[in-house]
């Protein structure tokens, strides 16, 4: 136990390391990619920890895996002047309204081990299932602008300038398989340590008015738990498998609260805060089937529903105050800081995926995928954007070794572009056009022992 829990803690060392080292992930809550095509609810391998524990039960002997994920994003978003938005000064013209972009590259890190003994796997892992970053570029017309010098940090500045976002997994699980029913049943617990780094123009009277404009960051974090369970039927020797899952939201149903300090910088000096954030996210439903066509040709369709209902709204109250929406048009309750309604709705992904083993040490993968958008058009902001996705993938995996495995995929998001002009709810004004492409490598070790 000593040595499970001196892991674990070196674990989570590792990659809160590797997220604060790194601003540059790709924007918004984006759900977990590590993997690649290996990383889904009939899987095997270590990352059967976190999207169905029963696969761990599949396997045989020990395991160590390590996976990395690197992904570059390409964005835009293009604001013009909404009803009732104040207008640019003769001498700022550019400054609120026009288009901003951004490119990012930022990876994220999965390090896990598996082992069965007879009937029974056992399984320890990290990674990062959630989360993401942006920074913006800068607008260089404002660059030591003598009246206005925070327009150089973009249109989209009013709701973010940079920022991060991520939960960090440890998590343990234990599967076992039931025979002759062919049955593999697993269950998981996690700790969660998120971490939320954030920084944003802000003006006091909530609007995008260039002479009031100031800064506001806010930094907090929490631990949590968090469950899964699982269950994958060989409904044909060798030929069919059948899988379900479940994924908790962190902190189950209890909502996050991340406790720090909120700093907003103005004209008239820095004040820092002490504060917290409270917001609930997804749990996640998965199931798949998987089918041996001949031995050297394996089909898999699988899917998952998110449940972004549970983010109704994200909201900065000082330390030990409860958050309370504001009454329509009225002003912030005492003690809250920032009111962001969201009210997303659950999404779905599915995913058809099929490797082909042109000679017994060479597998060739390959998978196409569409991903629907969680967040409406009247919360959509720059700081959380959510396309509409179709994916392609294509990588390989081949054996080096007896007992040593490497893969190498690559996977291309292609969002549909979202147009939300004369639609946000949102103060500012959220509206624009929204554009970006994704790119996501992932490789793997898997040795066996």
């Amino acid at each position: 136990m000593r040595i499970a829990g001196a892991l674990a803690t070196i674990l989570v060392a590792v990659l809160v390391a590797v997220l604060v080292a790194s601003q540059s992930h790709a924007s918004g809550l984006s759900t977990a990619r590590f993997g690649g095509e290996h990383g889904h609810v009939l899987t095997d391998n270590a990352t059967a920890i976190y999207y169905n524990p029963a696969g761990i039960a599949e396997s045989e002997g020990g395991h160590v895996f390590v996976d990395g994920v690197v992904a570059y994003r390409s964005a835009r978003y293009f604001h013009a002047r909404a009803e009732g938005e104040i207008p640019e000064p003769p001498d700022a013209l550019g400054a609120n309204y026009g288009e901003a972009k951004f490119l990012s590259v930022g990876g994220s890190p999965m390090l896990g081990g598996t082992f069965k003994i007879g009937d029974v796997g056992l399984g320890l892992a990290s990674y990062i299932p959630i989360g993401g970053g942006s920074g913006w570029s800068e607008n260089p017309q404002f660059e030591r602008h003598p009246r206005f010098p925070g327009a150089v940090d973009g249109a989209q500045r009013w709701f973010a300038i940079a920022g991060l976002f991520n939960l960090v997994y440890v998590s343990a699980a234990v599967a076992y398989r039931i025979e002759p029913a062919r049955l593999s049943l697993g269950v998981s617990g996690s700790f969660i340590y998120g971490l939320v780094d954030t920084i944003r123009a802000q003006s006091p009277n909530g609007t995008n008015d260039l002479g009031t404009e100031g800064r506001t960051l806010l930094s907090a974090n929490g631990m949590y738990g968090g469950f899964g369970a699982g269950a994958i039927w060989e409904a044909l020797p060798e030929r069919l498998w059948i899988a379900a899952s479940y994924q908790s939201r962190p902190n189950v149903a209890g909502g996050m609260k991340l406790e720090g300090s909120v700093t907003l910088a103005t004209g008239a000096g820095m004040t820092e805060t002490p504060a917290q954030l409270e917001q609930d996210l997804a749990d996640i439903i998965r199931f798949g089937i998987r089918y041996a066509a001949t031995r050297t040709l394996e089909l898999r369709f699988f899917g998952d529903v998110s449940r972004w209902s549970a983010l109704s709204s994200q909201c900065v109250s000082q330390l030990g105050v409860d958050c309370h929406a504001p009454d329509p048009g009225g002003a912030l309750p005492p003690g809250v800081i920032a009111f962001a309604p969201r009210n997303w709705h659950d999404a779905f992904g599915l995913r058809f995926g099929m490797s082909y083993w042109p000679h017994p040490i060479l597998e060739v993968f390959s998978g196409i995928g569409y991903d629907s958008t969680a967040v409406p058009a009247a919360t959509l902001d720059p700081a959380l954007p959510d396309f509409h996705d179709m994916s392609c993938a294509l990588g390989a995996r081949v054996r080096v070794a007896a007992p040593v495995h490497v893969a190498l995929g690559y996977t291309h998001l292609f969002s549909a572009f979202r147009d939300t002009r004369g639609r946000s709810e949102l103060t500012p004004d959220a509206g624009g056009v929204y554009w970006q492409t994704t790119g996501v490598v992932d490789t793997n070790l898997d040795v066996a022992f």
